[in-house]
């Protein structure tokens, strides 16, 4: 409770489970299942709350979405969304981004 309530980067260490649930597959329909159920809240709550959200392609940045991509890219077709960039680290892009503007 403290590592999410009163330490810094609470995002980060909340992250870390997921690499485990990813890395320790056992049981795939269970972490599955867990995983659409997360997905489909965020995309039930928070993003099909924003005004013409299906003509915006989604696009995100970090391991949860990354190590999940897969379900997380159906979730957002199930919302009528196409899908962009899922990266885990933006560093790539902005190097390349970099590299060709000079």
């Amino acid at each position: 409770m403290d590592n999410v309530y009163t330490k810094p980067l609470a995002n980060r260490f909340c992250a870390s489970f997921s690499k485990f649930v990813y890395d320790n597959n056992v049981n795939i329909q269970y972490t599955r299942s867990i995983v659409d159920d997360a997905f489909e809240a965020f995309f039930a709550n928070l993003v099909s709350k924003y005004p013409d959200y299906q003509s915006y392609s989604f696009n995100c940045i970090g391991s949860v979405g990354y190590n999940f991509r897969n379900v997380l890219a159906d979730k957002a077709k199930q919302y009528g969304m196409t899908v962009g960039k899922i990266l885990r680290s933006p560093i790539d892009d902005l190097v390349e981004y970099h590299i060709k503007q000079g």
